[in-house]
């Protein structure tokens, strides 16, 4: 398969959804027209996707199971919010999107972007935490629900409901080696997590 810095053409939703879970990605069915699932139980763990064959019976979208795969996903909503509030706490994102392992996935919305990572080893997952500001959700770290199931996050090939264009992969770094989550993001993350679990 080739360096799929762009859906390979003529890959199947199917074709794609095997070789994520033959590598170790746990998936779900994302249905058309949405950037989420409609089967039952979805983002429970007995009900992920991680078996190639049955993978390859994808027929409309997939999603990235970021709890049961050990991976989050740092998402830019509106990213003119986004870069000065990681700055302000350390965190480039210029420096972060251009590494050369940067893995994004890309939705050809302006002022947006996504980055795949994974949670050191051993790490339970970590609770979802989103940023809102004065014009709506800034960034979120994606990962679990409070309770321990996933949150998901729609992979290519799948459609975008408002652009009607496929999900391309992105960044200099190639899916197959999702990067460590660096320690200041990390960090930034549990903090914000610690600030919202304070009574």
């Amino acid at each position: 398969m080739p360096n799929p810095i762009n859906v390979p053409v003529g890959y199947t939703t199917g074709q794609l959804a095997a070789e994520y879970a033959f590598h170790g990605l746990a998936l779900c069915s994302v249905a058309t027209g949405s950037k989420g699932s409609r089967a039952k139980g979805w983002n429970e763990r007995g009900k992920a996707i991680t078996d190639p064959a049955k993978a390859a019976m994808l027929m409309e979208g997939v999603g990235l199971l970021h709890a049961y795969s050990g991976t989050m996903a740092l998402d830019i909503d509106n990213e003119a919010e986004a870069v000065p509030w990681l700055l302000a706490r350390g965190i480039d994102f210029e420096q972060l999107y251009t590494a050369p392992d940067a893995v994004a996935i890309k939705s050809g919305r302006a002022g947006k972007a996504k980055l795949l990572y994974r949670l050191p080893h051993g790490t339970a997952p970590v609770e979802t935490v989103r940023v809102s500001g004065p014009n709506g959700m800034v960034l979120e770290f994606r990962c679990a629900t409070r309770d321990g199931k996933s949150d998901q996050d729609v992979l290519p090939p799948s459609i975008h409901p408002s652009t009607g264009r496929s999900y391309q992969w992105g960044g200099a770094g190639d899916w197959r080696n999702i990067p460590l989550i660096p320690d200041g993001l990390l960090s930034c993350w549990q903090g914000e997590l610690t600030i919202r679990r304070m009574p």
